[in-house]
């Protein structure tokens, strides 16, 4: 089973700038969802970028949409033109996404969203 609620502590606690949208907001504002994934959306800048390594260090994070499952690599000259991650963790599924498409950029999700309280910390969830 995963463990969707560890997977966001660690994003929150490692400072990733990042929006929840996808099945997990929809469950965040009470509807009755089974999701197996965490989606977000989020800066993909270098330094987040960063962090967003330094939250998943230890998860073994894979690419999943390539055959050979290729372990994670943001370092600088891997991460420049990135748009989108489909990761897999020992946690579960996390999709980062730079944009929403019909939304628009991270800036402009992050702008339809509010902050809520989790145990690991505030989080931003979008509210479209």
């Amino acid at each position: 089973m995963p463990d969707l609620e560890n997977l966001l502590a660690r994003l929150i606690r490692s400072n990733v700038d990042f929006v929840i949208v996808g099945g997990f907001a929809a469950v965040a504002h009470g509807v009755t969802l089974l999701t197996q994934d965490v989606d977000i959306c989020c800066d993909f800048s270098e330094e987040n970028l960063a962090r967003l390594g330094m939250a998943l260090n230890g998860l073994h994070p894979v690419h999943r949409m390539t055959p050979r499952r290729i372990a994670l690599d943001l370092s600088v000259e891997k991460s420049k033109g990135l748009k989108n991650l489909y990761l897999d963790t020992d946690y579960g599924q996390l999709d980062c996404l730079s944009a929403i498409e019909g939304l628009g950029s991270f800036g402009e999700v992050k702008k339809q969203s509010m902050e809520i309280e989790l145990d690991a910390g505030p989080c931003r969830i979008f509210v479209g």
